[in-house]
């Protein structure tokens, strides 16, 4: 794992900042496409959890970041996977029953 990161860490580190990135940037795009449906009708509480899904992702996207900057692949990693659980556990805790 060691040989193949050190081979290939630019390029999984990009990967890993790209996936966070557009992660964020779905999590807002669907504050527009639920705009779209609702027109004015839309509260912010039927936003909320694509609000705090794209603040986690943007945070994640950072802390992957600076990671990168010192070359620390694996936790960067580490950052997604435990980024992406805390988005399923937004999505989990507000999804409609």
């Amino acid at each position: 794992m060691k040989a193949f990161l050190q081979k290939n860490g630019a390029i999984v580190s990009r990967t890993i900042i790209i996936i966070l990135f557009i992660a964020a940037l779905r999590c807002i795009a669907e504050f527009f496409r639920l705009y779209h449906i609702h027109g004015a009708q839309l509260s912010v509480m039927d936003v909320w959890p694509f609000i705090l899904g794209a603040l986690i992702a943007i945070t994640g996207c950072l802390l992957a970041y600076i990671l990168s900057l010192f070359n620390k692949t694996l936790l960067m990693g580490l950052v997604l996977i435990v980024t992406i659980a805390a988005m399923l556990v937004v999505k989990a805790k507000y999804s409609l029953p």
